[in-house]
């Protein structure tokens, strides 16, 4: 009995981390998108001059639509409107099940 319940928890446990491993976004999407959209800055992070990298999350159906973004890393301020720029992006169906990422970076234009 305690064997069978070893294996079925090492059973577990390796199915959790092939779980999780499937949906880690390790590569990078952009040069294969067919439609992308930048998002909007943010006005308050445009009055308080704060600039930076968004890193978003994608994963693509079996029809290689967007399914699920996340927001991977960067300034909580850009968070709201890059998500929904990444939610508009547009791939090839060959695509489909891919999990990636895109970059989104906030720069403000100097004034002279």
């Amino acid at each position: 009995m305690k064997a069978f319940v070893a294996v079925l928890l090492i059973a577990l446990l390796t199915a959790s981390i092939v779980v999780v491993k499937a949906f880690e976004f390790e590569t990078n999407l952009e040069t294969k998108a067919v439609k992308k959209v930048a998002p909007v800055y943010p006005p308050l992070a445009i009055r308080k001059r704060v600039e930076g990298k968004v890193k978003i999350g994608i994963q693509l159906d079996s029809d290689g639509l967007i399914s699920k973004t996340e927001f991977i890393e960067g300034n909580a301020l850009f968070k709201p409107t890059s998500l929904e720029a990444a939610k508009q992006w547009g791939f090839p169906k060959s695509m489909a099940g891919t999990t990636g990422y895109v970059v989104f970076k906030f720069q403000l234009e100097e004034k002279e």
